[in-house]
């Protein structure tokens, strides 16, 4: 009964460690553009495990044009208002175009980085 906790305690930490990794190669790809300001013009609410989410809609310009996307990241409770100023990063491809947050990306890369650490040592110390 112990391997099974083992590997299943091993795993779910190289799984988490892949994800945030993964997660952080993505961030540093999109940071690789620059930095600018977009305006939030809407929200798309998104239901997940019992918790309302508000995915904000972003507009900003870019070499000329207006672009528009839906955040991969949503704001639990209550969408950011209508109007807000935020930062964007804008790649090379400006369609590719990311709300840019410090919270998003510790969220993300940081805690799934921490709990695999975790993980994977619990599994490494649980006795055969």
């Amino acid at each position: 009964m112990h391997h099974f906790a083992q590997a299943g305690f091993i795993i779910a930490g190289i799984l988490m460690l892949a994800f945030g990794i993964a997660h952080e190669w993505t961030w540093r790809k999109r940071k690789s553009g620059r930095k600018q300001k977009g305006k939030v013009v809407g929200s798309i609410k998104e239901l997940s495990d019992c918790t309302e989410y508000f995915h904000p809609e972003i507009e900003f310009e870019s070499m000329g044009s207006t672009y528009k996307f839906t955040s991969k990241y949503g704001e639990p409770y209550k969408p950011i208002e209508v109007g807000t100023e935020v930062d964007v990063l804008v790649p090379s491809n400006p369609y590719d175009a990311e709300h840019y947050t410090t919270g998003n990306r510790m969220l993300f890369t940081g805690v799934s980085i921490i709990f695999g650490i975790i993980f994977v040592l619990v599994g490494a110390a649980i006795k055969s």
